[in-house]
């Protein structure tokens, strides 16, 4: 019930502690609504509009260089974003295409595994078990470090250069070992 509200109203329902005071409260002040506060006010109108219009124009921009542009403290710009505009950070993902022959294909490989570790207990200390990753050295942005700010999930795709120049890291396992690789290369063809 209370995700349905969350979803419904993008914010927490009220609490039973809090339902339970409305009756004394309005008794006392003829309002539901709380005392107001002494202290330190509330953020600006002004501050939450410009912060809103800075996210809506460049949803990709970051806290920190958005409190900078905007010379307003940090936290400020955290507590707005998130407690006020309620806007989360969303973060790219790449995904591999799945073809239709993909899972048939997977099946049948982890269907022969297990039959080889069935008929030999030792066939896993001839296998090596291997991970290859690349990395650009023109400076495209790291995906990790990418975030859309935005109410829902924008399904960005990020698009990056080809044939640029990559280190790409290799290491494989054996059962008593592992093996480590590393090659700078150009790419000049399509992958």
């Amino acid at each position: 019930m209370q995700s349905k509200f969350r979803t419904a109203n993008n914010r927490s329902p009220t609490s039973r502690p809090t339902i339970y005071e409305w009756p004394e409260r309005f008794i006392t002040t003829g309002s539901i609504l709380p005392k107001p506060k002494s202290g330190r006010p509330s953020r600006r109108l002004y501050d939450v509009k410009r912060i809103q219009d800075t996210f809506h124009c460049s949803p990709r921009k970051s806290i920190r260089s958005a409190a900078q542009h905007l010379q307003i403290p940090r936290s400020t710009v955290i507590d707005v974003v998130h407690k006020k505009l309620r806007l989360y950070a969303y973060k790219l993902q790449l995904l591999h295409e799945l073809k239709l022959d993909d899972k048939p294909q997977r099946r049948t490989f982890a269907e022969e595994m297990l039959q080889k570790t069935e008929d030999d207990e030792n066939f896993l200390q001839s296998v090596i078990f291997s991970d290859e990753a690349t990395f650009h050295v023109s400076g495209i942005v790291n995906r990790h470090n990418t975030r859309i700010w935005g109410l829902e999930n924008p399904h960005a795709v990020l698009e990056q250069a080809r044939d640029s120049r990559k280190v790409s890291v290799w290491c494989g396992l054996l059962h008593d070992s592992n093996y480590r690789a590393f090659y700078l290369f150009q790419s000049n063809c399509p992958l």
